[in-house]
């Protein structure tokens, strides 16, 4: 049975904060660690590729799920992509389509690598974290979340500006 990890991160009020929009430092220390303990880590969102916020893109991530699942990379290299009907990326923000969701995204990488559901983390704040959150092992929601999803989530942190991230890791001894 493949013991490789491997989590799913939101990036709005999970990675970054509320304005001015920063990654906390406890977050980049979080995540380097994670990766030394040999887990990976992606970005899964519902943004386009050129809508990453450099803040996110300047942190090392082994790959990203975007546009809910249209849009999937690892280490640079497209791994899966379904055509978004007259998408003219520039300036679209967010990207929904039917049959594609963060969730079936996580499926696709965990069917790619072998890993089992349980050795699968997700992060979110938000409802439409949900799909996420729900087809993860292991669920968090962030301390700042809203619209109900702790009660879908296995635990609940601190908010993201609160040491969240790093406090959930080390709660779920992935570092």
């Amino acid at each position: 049975m493949n013991n490789k990890k491997i989590l799913f991160f939101d990036i709005d009020r999970t990675l970054l904060t509320p304005h001015p929009f920063t990654v906390p430092e406890s977050t980049k220390l979080a995540l380097k660690k994670a990766h030394e303990n040999g887990h990976l880590l992606f970005i899964n969102t519902g943004r386009t590729k050129a809508m990453m916020p450099e803040e996110i893109s300047e942190l090392h991530f082994d790959g990203y799920v975007y546009g809910c699942g249209t849009h999937i990379y690892m280490d640079n290299k497209l791994l899966f992509f379904r055509t978004v009907p007259n998408l003219h990326e520039d300036g679209i923000w967010e990207v929904t389509q039917k049959g594609t969701s963060k969730a079936t995204g996580m499926e696709f990488l965990l069917d790619r690598f072998s890993i089992p559901k349980e050795n699968c983390y997700a992060f979110g704040d938000s409802p439409n974290d949900l799909p996420m959150l729900k087809a993860a092992g292991i669920s968090v929601a962030m301390g700042n979340a809203y619209g109900g999803i702790e009660k879908d989530c296995t635990w609940q942190t601190s908010a993201v500006d609160k040491d969240g991230i790093y406090h959930a890791l080390e709660h779920l001894n992935l570092i």
